[in-house]
């Protein structure tokens, strides 16, 4: 499941740090004043948790911290590199289909080029392994392989509409393609069909019920409904049903659930995992950067907000927080930056209206200030 980021989100960043009173001019050690937190939603951490930290609520000791402060220069050094020799040992990684690989034995014209847009898809090149997928359907129309790959790279870039369609096609192509139905499912949670994205997993796991992806997905439904011990033991369940998954969803679900029920650590940890898994995935990022914002490690937040723009520039969502981050600093001239850039890629979008109106508000507020 690749979560995306609802319209609360998108407000979340600049409500902490505007509530905390963060100033961009401060000293990034510097702590924002203290305020209350909002009630903690309930805990799903169980025992078997792959992801162990202690409770956010806790203060962690000087020598957590060194270890943290260690791993995260690793981290800072391998998190989004696009260098060559990052590259030969960081591919992308997909839930929604297997990619053909040197030994795959193809029979037709159009798994021939199929198999030539999985080697770019496999090196980041998405465009241009698009660009074959379709050329594959030239060749052949009911390639239902195809319309499943191009869908998974819309659903990469934020273009739920494009993708949905894909889904919806290989599924009448082939109605027992497990990968479409799961596709589907995605794109139904984008537009809160949540009832009708569980009969579409249902319908997978009926199919195959080991199919790790679609038992991450319903945790991702319980997340998004509030149920979140059922989430997390669906959670657990994917992981147990494929423990080797290369895909970074379970992950992110993992750390979208510990987000939202305020264990920072924790989904910090399963964040990070989710980037080493899929270095091309941006959710793992931008999930990175907001609980970086909330444990108040305000230079690594940017950072990482930065990287998952450098993955996808014309990510609304991406550029929409990193946007949102930088007025609670009161970077305003960052923030114009980056709402210039989305004003171009996303004319006539509310988002990007609604925080263009937020910045001239404390713009205005700000010269008041200074009277």
């Amino acid at each position: 499941m690749k979560k995306t980021l609802t319209g609360f989100l998108y407000l979340l960043i600049f409500a902490f740090l505007f509530a905390t009173g963060c100033q961009g001019n401060k000293q990034e050690n510097s702590k924002p004043a203290e305020t209350g937190k909002p009630p903690a939603a309930p805990s799903a951490v169980s025992e078997q948790s792959p992801v162990s930290a202690e409770s956010p609520q806790a203060s962690p000791s000087q020598t957590e911290d060194k270890k943290e402060d260690q791993d995260d220069k690793e981290d800072s050094g391998n998190e989004g590199d696009q260098s060559d020799n990052a590259k030969k040992h960081r591919i992308p990684t997909s839930s929604l289909f297997e990619p053909f690989t040197e030994k795959t034995v193809v029979k037709t014209d159009a798994e021939k080029v199929i198999k030539e847009g999985d080697a770019l898809f496999l090196k980041g090149k998405f465009d241009d392994a698009a660009k074959l997928y379709e050329e594959a359907l030239k060749k052949d129309p009911k390639e239902d392989e195809a319309y499943i790959r191009l869908g998974d790279i819309f659903l990469r870039k934020g273009e739920y509409e494009k993708s949905g369609d894909s889904f919806k096609k290989a599924l009448e192509i082939n109605p027992k393609n497990k990968y479409a139905r799961f596709g589907m499912s995605d794109i139904l949670m984008e537009d809160g069909k949540y009832e009708e994205a569980v009969r579409q997993l249902e319908m997978c796991l009926r199919q195959d019920p080991k199919f790790a992806p679609a038992i991450t997905t319903l945790g991702d439904v319980y997340v998004d409904t509030k149920q979140y011990d059922k989430a997390e033991k669906m959670f657990l369940s994917s992981l147990k049903a494929d423990p080797n998954q290369p895909y970074p969803d379970t992950y992110i679900g993992l750390g979208e659930l510990y987000f939202t029920t305020e264990k920072y650590k924790k989904a910090l940890e399963a964040f990070r995992t989710a980037q080493k898994k899929d270095p091309y995935d941006i959710d793992g990022f931008l999930g990175a950067a907001k609980t970086l914002t909330r444990m108040e490690k305000f230079a690594e937040a940017e950072e990482t907000f930065i990287k998952a723009r450098k993955l996808n520039p014309d990510h609304l969502e991406a550029g929409i927080l990193l946007s949102q981050f930088y007025l609670g600093m009161n970077k305003f001239d960052k923030a114009e930056s980056v709402l210039t850039e989305l004003e171009k890629k996303h004319k006539g979008s509310e988002d990007v209206a609604e925080v263009r109106k937020k910045l001239e508000q404390l713009r205005k507020n700000h010269l008041k200030g200074k009277m």
